[in-house]
């Protein structure tokens, strides 16, 4: 009997072990996630805020080159272009139809751009914060 309470009981300090380690595992993998964040979600959320009409056009134009260039990619640090860094953006991402430009990214969410080509061929600027909805919306740009 006392060998069976001397193995629950390295069991029991086993499980609370491996919890410890699962637990500084999770807070670690979040802080490196955040460290290698430029912008935080507050940075990320007036950053959408503060940009008007001759940002919105710049980021169009920039967008629309990557584009127009049709070439699947996703731009990261000093492959960005120069016009797109005053955004701090997390990363560029670029396909045939779309350039998604991310100010700041958790899995499952993020903040940033979307410019999208229409089929009559122009190009549609809009913003998204999925950390409060799914929905993004468009920018008029003048």
């Amino acid at each position: 009997m006392k060998f069976l309470y001397r193995i629950l009981r390295w069991l029991f300090l086993g499980a609370i072990g491996v919890s410890a380690i699962l637990i500084f595992l999770t807070i670690g993998f979040v802080w490196l996630w955040d460290i290698n964040s430029i912008n935080s979600i507050g940075e990320a959320k007036e950053l959408l805020s503060k940009h008007g009409s001759i940002e919105h056009e710049q980021i169009i134009n920039e967008c629309s080159k990557l584009i127009k260039d049709g070439e699947e990619r996703t731009l990261m640090h000093e492959d960005i272009p120069e016009v797109l860094k005053s955004l701090s953006p997390q990363y560029v991402r670029a396909s045939e139809y779309s350039c998604e430009v991310n100010l700041y990214k958790q899995p499952g969410k993020g903040i940033g751009y979307f410019v999208k080509k229409s089929p009559s061929g122009s190009f549609i600027l809009s913003w998204f914060n999925h950390f409060e909805s799914w929905e993004s919306h468009d920018i008029e740009v003048k």
